[in-house]
């Protein structure tokens, strides 16, 4: 095993134990802050190791959504800190940009795949897989450009908090998942296992969507936590 995925392999999953600390302990405790720093520089330091073991193993899909949970997890940060920046909007612009660019890379590719190859393969990954990750990559892009020109009030700001952290949670979850059982000599050997922390997350993200879009009770705690 290189170093690289060494590397790749202890951040990611120090990253997902400080997301899940962040996503049990009390909103606005110390214990959340903290969780959610480790998480955050976890899943940088996780992805910068995906994007070049990506491309090293001809992982064109890897790479890019290396890049793509990197900007999740950077504009969620931002969304969360938004007082630490003058000027918020040009740092999301920034952010837009690039997701725009994995994007059209990722859609690029699924296309390519989809006229280039009789199996719709792309670097050994199905062209659903570009296509699924690139719509994710223009939507977010989209919602930048719509903050940027518009803005949006508090609510929605913790929202955007919400989802792109808990999805570059998910992300991470089933990108390091099945790699942690191969090496302990695959001790789970159902998918339906595999797969369920990663559903776990996504539930717990709809169910704080909803307390926080839906709700006015959901509001006030969080409102503590993501504004400085």
């Amino acid at each position: 095993m290189s170093p690289l995925l060494i590397f790749h392999i202890t951040t990611a999953s120090i990253a997902l134990l400080g997301g899940v600390a962040a996503m049990s302990l009390r909103k606005g405790s110390t214990g959340h802050r903290t969780g959610g720093t480790v998480f955050v520089i976890g899943m940088i330091c996780m992805t910068a190791s995906a994007i070049p073991l990506g491309l090293l193993k001809t992982q064109t899909l890897n790479a890019l959504v290396g890049a793509l949970t990197c900007y999740l997890v950077a504009s969620g940060w931002v969304a969360g800190r938004r007082n630490r920046f003058q000027d918020v909007r040009i740092v999301n612009a920034a952010l837009g940009v690039v997701a725009l660019g994995v994007g059209a890379l990722l859609v690029k590719f699924g296309i390519e795949a989809l006229l280039n190859s009789p199996s719709h393969l792309k670097d050994g990954e199905d062209a659903a897989g570009y296509f699924f990750f690139g719509t994710i990559s223009v939507l977010s892009a989209a919602l930048d450009l719509r903050l940027v020109i518009g803005g949006f009030g508090n609510k929605h700001r913790i929202a955007r908090h919400l989802w792109r952290m808990n999805l570059a949670m998910a992300i991470g979850i089933i990108s390091v998942t099945p790699r942690l059982n191969r090496l302990a000599g695959h001790p789970i050997q159902s998918d339906a296992l595999l797969v369920a922390p990663t559903l776990l997350v996504l539930l717990f993200m709809v169910f704080w969507l909803w307390r926080v879009l839906a709700t006015k009770r959901g509001k006030a705690p969080l409102d503590s936590v993501l504004v400085g």
